[in-house]
């Protein structure tokens, strides 16, 4: 009778240890491979970080549960690597992790077969993973392609794609300008490779890609239509003032600001109002003119809503609370741009943050 408990309390074991979900190994990256190399596996690495909301997601509701397991155990030595800790920096450099999660599939030599980024429920995680373990798919079959020197323009414009979703910023600007290179005026403005130009790592305010777009504006308005190169167009100049205002562009000069409004003059744009008032309050706080960028304020708010009053207001009125003398004209235009927004939420964050 001992026998069959002890037998039958083995079996448990073994059927809660198989569908307990992923396996992740308490081993080094090195012996994970090793371990790989041996079993005839890959290696399945999460890249992951204690403050990243998507990573601890992926493990307690994705990992867990028995489907990922099934799939996971028999293919994959699996790790979890904490990028921040232990060997988690060298890797980041070692495989150019810019986000979390992502997710290293790797040979038993440590080389990348694919790669993968973001979270996601349990059934699309399983297909992207299938989906990248076949080799047409897999990212590290497209670098082998691209390094091996091909430059079919339909290769080409999957490359780029699959580069962008996994943050390879750096090669996607290359293998872009490579397809840019072969392509004919009249494809260049085809929506087929708009999504060159759309995309704001591949065509920032300062990038040949946006001269290319401003240059050639008409040829892409008769192609995609006005609105979508208008909106486009606001949507750049837009981001590098509010990069500006906020800090993270400490390069820029108000020369540079003064020349992006020369720029758009000629231009009859659906947002013009709005991006010229957002230009003149950038110029004014570069100048750090108090005076100055009160005028522009009590013009421009007018036009702001919800998107503007986070993004170019917030920032300003930070400044202006700490140097403006007369309250009272402070909290005049925090009242102006409080009527305009929509987001209850933003209009009680405003409020309770800018109380002068």
């Amino acid at each position: 009778m001992k026998k069959i408990v002890c037998l039958l309390a083995g079996v448990f074991a073994c059927f809660q240890l198989f569908s307990q979900g992923v396996d992740f190994k308490s081993v080094s990256l090195k012996e994970a491979l090793e371990q790989a190399k041996t079993q005839g596996k890959m290696v399945f690495v999460d890249c992951y970080t204690t403050w990243c909301g998507p990573c601890k997601y992926m493990t307690s509701n994705v990992f867990p549960q028995e489907a990922v397991g099934d799939y996971f155990n028999p293919n994959f030595v699996c790790l979890k690597i904490d990028m921040e800790k232990g060997e988690g920096p060298e890797l980041v450099k070692r495989y150019g992790i810019r986000a979390f999660p992502t997710f290293l599939i790797l040979r038993p030599d440590g080389s990348v077969y694919h790669k993968m980024l973001g979270s996601g429920e349990a059934d699309a995680f399983l297909k992207r993973v299938r989906e990248g373990m076949e080799e047409e798919h897999s990212t590290g079959y497209l670098d082998k392609l691209y390094d091996e020197g091909n430059r079919d323009k339909d290769f080409l414009t999957r490359y780029v794609k699959s580069l962008l979703s996994i943050y390879e910023e750096d090669k996607a600007k290359e293998v872009s300008g490579v397809l840019l290179g072969l392509l004919g005026e009249s494809e260049k403005v085809d929506s087929n490779y708009w999504f060159i130009f759309e995309n704001p790592t591949l065509t920032s305010q300062k990038s040949d890609n946006f001269k290319y777009l401003i240059d050639h504006r008409e040829a892409f308005i008769q192609s995609l239509g006005k609105e979508k190169i208008d909106n486009k167009l606001y949507s750049i100049y837009y981001n590098r003032l509010s990069y500006i205002l906020k800090g993270y562009d400490k390069k820029s000069k108000v020369e540079d600001v003064v020349y992006m409004k020369k720029e758009i003059e000629p231009y009859k744009l659906e947002k013009k109002k709005e991006l010229l008032a957002c230009m003149k309050i950038t110029e004014a706080y570069m100048e750090k003119d108090v005076k100055g960028l009160y005028a522009s304020c009590k013009k421009g708010f007018k036009l702001f809503h919800d998107d503007e009053a986070m993004n170019i207001a917030f920032p300003v009125l930070k400044y202006l609370n700490s140097e403006m003398k007369e309250k009272n004209k402070f909290q005049e235009l925090v009242n102006l741009l409080l009527a305009n927004i929509e987001n209850e939420s933003l209009k009680e964050y405003l409020s309770k943050n800018m109380e002068g």
